[in-house]
């Protein structure tokens, strides 16, 4: 293990049954002693503590794949489990988000954000209190960037889900990515939807559909609808 790393934690077995160990479990086997496997059952991935805070942080660990549609139902109800776990002895809670699912030798900064967006939305849709994501480039980063975070946590904020807080996403809810929909354009949705749930529902909806047509005409309307229904975010 690294010596500037101060991490002590544990992962759970399950996640030897994951694609991503092919290349995260030579890092967390090269990390023995300071980071352990438990084989009892489990809703997070890991458990980690910092040498000095002994107050832990739960973490759920995604990859792309893991946004695959016919995983989203699954994933739904693993999301609403694990931000509904007992928070007592553990209140940091986190989703970790490794955005490249390479090996270091092959990824070379080869990965995309349209990942991290589809989670963030997924979020916002799913959980009344969306999670705090770690954004991690690669399994060997993967404990460095925990550790960052850890070590800027004073207290994981309550955040709101309401979309008037959320502009920088919301600005991206249009199938003319990576090309963002301008300012007074997102300060309209926010002013109409209450949450990116709200914004979801209505997209699906005739009164919905029409309500985005007559603030934002055919054909930005149109593209603000398409993409709630790409396949990445498909039931």
């Amino acid at each position: 293990m690294d010596n500037h790393l101060k991490l002590r934690g544990t992962f759970s077995s399950s996640l030897r049954n994951n694609p991503i160990w092919e290349v995260l479990g030579p890092i967390l086997m090269a990390s023995a002693g300071s980071i352990e496997e438990v084989s009892r059952p489990q809703v997070n991935d890991f458990n980690f503590t910092q040498e000095d805070d002994n107050q832990p942080l739960q973490l759920l660990l995604l990859t792309p794949s893991s946004l695959e549609a016919y995983q989203k139902r699954s994933l739904i109800l693993r999301l609403r489990e694990f931000a509904a776990s007992d928070s007592s002895s553990c209140p940091r809670k986190a989703i970790a988000f490794l955005l490249s699912e390479e090996a270091f030798w092959s990824a070379s900064e080869k990965y995309s954000l349209n990942g991290l967006l589809a989670l963030q939305v997924l979020l916002f849709e799913s959980l009344a209190v969306p999670l705090p994501v770690i954004t991690i480039a690669d399994a060997p980063s993967f404990l460095a960037s925990v550790q960052e975070y850890m070590s800027n946590l004073e207290n994981i904020p309550v955040t709101s889900s309401t979309l008037g807080q959320s502009l920088a996403l919301l600005a991206q809810a249009t199938s003319e990515y990576p090309n963002a929909l301008p300012e007074q354009a997102t300060n309209i949705l926010s002013d109409l939807f209450p949450s990116f749930r709200a914004l979801s529902k209505a997209t699906r909806t005739v009164d919905g559909q029409q309500l985005l047509e007559d603030y934002f005409g055919g054909e930005k309307a149109e593209k603000i609808v398409r993409f709630w229904q790409e396949d990445l975010l498909k039931e």
